[in-house]
């Protein structure tokens, strides 16, 4: 709903899709008795779990690549990235080559450093590709943590407390209607969200509001 309200207005704001780029997507669990690590010794083991590991946080780092590409006419990409109990909206700014992350719960940076790797490799990617920036000279992302949103000076003159709400209010409208609710595009049916009880009043909430 947001992109296309987006891209009605024509408002400089790009969206990717959650559910490629979450923390399950790029990280590796596999038991001791998978059939992908049958009959292979503890180093082959090692090796491979390594290679699966490069190879979907290069799957994320091209998605969201292609994400920047996408949208570089606009100002800033929004990339809402799931941990496995928690939600944090990151405001990509591809020319500025500058990522905000807007995390009420305070989450200390390591816990979404690998992430934060993969914007660093799209970024890479984007750049390569001839993706515009502001500053061709620099070299990596500049990470922005903490809430509320501190003052950046060449970014903050583009940004305002009625901006902020109104990303928020998005975000949240996103994930209520798309991501928690069943009948939503991104809902997961093997999450917990689909398979615990407790959790059905968040899924089932538009079922429970129209009767």
């Amino acid at each position: 709903m947001q992109f296309h309200e987006a891209d009605r207005t024509g408002s400089p704001v790009g969206y990717v899709d959650p559910t490629i780029i979450c923390k399950t997507q790029h990280t590796v669990e596999l038991r001791e008795d998978c059939e992908q690590l049958v009959g292979k010794t503890p180093q082959e083991k090692e090796e491979y779990v390594k290679q699966l590991h490069k190879r979907k946080k290069l799957e994320v780092a091209t998605y969201l690549a292609i994400a920047m590409l996408a949208h570089a006419d606009k100002d800033v990409l929004m990339v809402p990235y799931a941990l496995t109990d928690h939600y944090i909206l990151f405001l990509v700014y591809p020319k500025d080559q500058l990522i905000i992350s807007l995390d009420p719960a305070h989450y200390d940076k390591e816990t979404f450093m690998e992430f934060l790797t993969i914007l660093n490799l799209a970024r890479k990617y984007y750049r390569k590709r001839g993706g515009p920036v502001h500053i061709p000279s620099q070299k990596q992302l500049s990470v922005s943590t903490g809430w509320p949103i501190p003052e950046i000076p060449y970014i903050v003159q583009r940004i305002d407390d009625s901006t902020i709400w109104n990303v928020c209010a998005d975000l949240c409208r996103f994930l209520r209607r798309y991501v928690r609710n069943a009948r939503g595009l991104f809902y997961d049916n093997q999450s917990e969200l689909a398979m615990d009880d407790k959790f059905k009043p968040r899924r089932e909430w538009e079922k429970e509001h129209m009767q």
